[in-house]
């Protein structure tokens, strides 16, 4: 994805339109001021203070320079989706198109163009990810992609009368999509012309991603120097390591890695600081400098939890973690585990940088960081933690018991076992035509086989799985071995992220019961055995219910201000790879996972129990499940119960009857799922029915 800093950024002009008419001159000034100096904040990427200025900016919210930075400002956080529909809104409005200074318009269609190119590349890399969606999430790309193109070929079409950066800009923009359009040349001598050096710089690191040249790094590099400016230096340098490393010239790709990290520390800029020391962590690697990568692979993720820190309250770029976060830690775990038979030190360093992983990937879905305190608690004796790390080229699983770790090699590839994984998951949901056998044979030979005589020897009873990737979206409940035993009539089973939360034993009381059986326009098929699911759990455990147009989101967030330790939602919901497609169905409306969170977080008592019992996630994503833990984590919920899939109604409204009857025996919810799941198998009945309920814990 291109680099945030190469964004062109509305100008306030002197007239300010919409407001002037409305406003006295000093008022007019006094916005102008305000206005610029938030954009001078987002040039500098001092986006936290942008966000604080821009809200306190109170006259006429709908003025459209207003929504215009608040779309860069958007733009810049990484927020396509927002900034795009600000874009578009402006772009119908024919902003910048009634005054006599094209700048403005010229800008909106660079801005604009942006958007959509980042957004596509989001959606490339969901496309390569989501295998059952793959065709979707090209056809979104291309979408945008082409989109992108028609506003840049205008930009460069109303240029003419604009100032030079913007003629620039906008032929750079231009090239990206059309590299032959650029004449190096005569574009190199347009950009020594204009006068504001640190655009220079901004725009002959752009050119050289264009047309990858020394000369034109090194240009940069010196116009940086010159301005002795630290966000300058670590963006040339950086970019002319990057140069040296894909030439294979590693001691100038170390040292010019190492100049940039040296800029980027002095400005505590902690995302360009965790890029070059992962560059230069690569770098040793390639002269087989380990103990030195080793360091370098520390500094890196050292500052991203710093850049974690820095980013509380604010928006999450889904770039900065695509980007840089999530392969620089994956890349870090392939060197630890690479090293030949780790050590216990060492797989305990593995299993840290899983958990800061783990987090991140929240991040990145819930777009604002997962404060959350993570620890290594300690396990019970007959407690075991299985963890699977899955890497391009090599997959894992770790066992942790109370006092040991051991590392198995999985013997499969990252693509293999997704493969597999979504094979087995349609299989499973696929009451008629599914052969669920040989998938849960293949995964109990990959992630049980190997462990089986430490488990025994061990006397394990329960074990906590911490998946990577797809197969979260695994119920591992319905392995079966050589005997065609499933795992859960030997363990009972719980689901972790892996961040030391844990279940403390509690009898379901208190419940809020709320339920839906109306189709909607999401979910047009209705569930009439979910009243009767209401009625029965209302029935065994007393408490309040809400059923149909009782379920609103108003009266959820009323009862939610009274003491209910469960709250149980027997309604649609759907959990995707996307935030915004992740709904949870009400009586009367359909409610997205953030607002549906707000709800949860307004609460006045805790909640310490969350059951679904009629949640889809989708198959194939990897963040779904994720969400579905992810909104238990971020609520202060002790534990969600989910369903992966949706099964017939009136079985489940059975199943979860008997879960609720076997946790009232003085069980704690993980014996009563293995009970009433065991009790499923013996009546023969198919694990679609029953496999899909799993516990989600922190």
């Amino acid at each position: 994805m291109s680099n945030k800093f190469f964004l062109v950024f509305l100008i306030v002009t002197i007239t300010l339109i919409g407001l002037s008419s409305q406003k006295s001159l000093s008022q007019s000034e006094d916005l102008k001021s305000e206005l610029t100096h938030v954009q001078k904040l987002i040039e500098q990427g001092n986006l936290n203070l942008a966000s604080y200025f821009l809200e306190k900016v109170s006259p006429n919210r709908e003025n459209p320079y207003i929504q215009a930075i608040k779309a860069n400002l958007a733009l810049a956080q990484g927020d396509y989706n927002r900034s795009i529909s600000i874009f578009e809104y402006l772009y119908q409005q024919n902003f910048g198109l009634t005054e006599t200074n094209t700048e403005n318009r010229l800008a909106l269609l660079n801005n604009y163009s942006l958007a959509l190119t980042e957004r596509s590349e989001i959606y490339l890399t969901l496309a390569s990810e989501e295998l059952e969606r793959r065709q979707e999430f090209y056809n979104r790309a291309l979408k945008d992609k082409n989109q992108a193109l028609d506003l840049v070929k205008e930009a460069v079409a109303k240029s003419g009368l604009s100032s030079q950066k913007s003629k620039i800009q906008a032929r750079l923009n231009l090239g990206k999509f059309e590299p032959a359009s650029l004449r190096l040349e005569e574009i190199r001598d347009e950009i020594r012309s204009i006068s504001d050096s640190h655009q220079q710089v901004n725009f002959f690191l752009l050119l050289a991603e264009i047309h990858s040249s020394l000369p034109l790094l090194q240009e940069a590099l010196s116009i940086a120097q010159e301005l002795n400016d630290p966000l300058s230096l670590t963006r040339a340098w950086g970019a002319l390591a990057q140069y040296y490393e894909r030439s294979q010239n590693y001691g100038q790709a170390l040292a010019a890695s190492q100049q940039a990290s040296l800029a980027a520390s002095s400005m505590s800029n902690w995302e360009q600081l965790a890029k070059w020391q992962w560059l230069c962590a690569r770098v040793y690697r390639h002269l087989n400098q380990l103990e030195n990568a080793n360091i370098a692979y520390r500094n890196a993720v050292s500052a991203v939890k710093q850049l974690r820190y820095s980013l509380i309250g604010n928006r999450v770029s889904q770039a900065l973690y695509l980007d840089t976060i999530e392969p620089l830690l994956r890349d870090f775990l392939a060197f630890l585990l690479g090293q030949p038979s780790p050590g216990q030190e060492v797989l305990a360093e593995v299993l840290d940088i899983l958990r800061l992983s783990q987090l991140t990937e929240l991040d990145n879905y819930f777009g604002r960081i997962c404060e959350v305190e993570v620890n290594n608690q300690a396990i019970k004796p007959d407690t075991a933690i299985i963890y699977t790390i899955l890497l391009p080229q090599k997959s894992y699983a770790i066992l942790r018991l109370s006092k040991t770790y051991q590392l198995f090699d999985l013997e499969a590839s990252d693509n293999i076992l997704k493969q597999e994984a979504l094979n087995w998951r349609r299989n499973l949901a696929d009451r008629f035509y599914g052969d669920y056998r040989p998938g849960s044979y293949y995964f109990y030979q990959k992630l049980i086989r190997p462990i089986e005589p430490k488990l025994a020897e061990s006397k394990i009873s329960h074990l906590i799985f911490v998946q990577d990737g797809i197969l979260r979206n695994l119920p591992m409940a319905a392995l079966y071995n050589d005997d065609k035993k499933f795992l859960i009539e030997r363990f009972s089973i719980s689901y972790s992220l892996g961040l030391g939360g844990r279940i403390v034993p509690l009898r379901p009381k208190s419940p809020l019961v709320v339920a839906s059986s109306k189709p909607s326009t999401a979910f047009p098929n209705p569930i009439p055995a979910a009243i009767d699911e209401a009625k029965k759990i209302n029935t065994l455990l007393g408490g309040t219910q809400l059923v149909n147009d009782a379920f609103s989101p108003a009266t959820l967030l009323k009862q939610l201000q009274k003491p209910h330790e469960l709250l149980h939602i027997a309604s649609h919901s759907r959990f995707s790879g996307l935030i915004e497609e992740s709904i949870i169905q009400t009586g009367t409306q359909a409610l997205t996972l953030s607002e549906f969170e707000r709800i949860l977080q307004s609460r006045q008592s805790p909640i310490k129990r969350l059951i679904l019992s009629a949640c889809q996630t989708a198959e194939g994503s990897r963040y779904a499940v994720l969400g579905l833990a992810g909104i238990g984590l971020r609520s202060g919920i002790d534990s969600v119960i989910g369903s992966l899939w949706f099964a017939e109604d009136e079985k489940t409204s059975d199943f979860i009857t008997s879960f609720y009857q076997f946790w009232q025996l003085n069980v704690n919810e993980e014996q009563a799922l293995r009970q009433a799941q065991i009790e499923q198998i013996r009546k023969k009945i198919n694990p679609i029915d029953w496999a899909a309920f799993v516990i989600l814990t922190p």
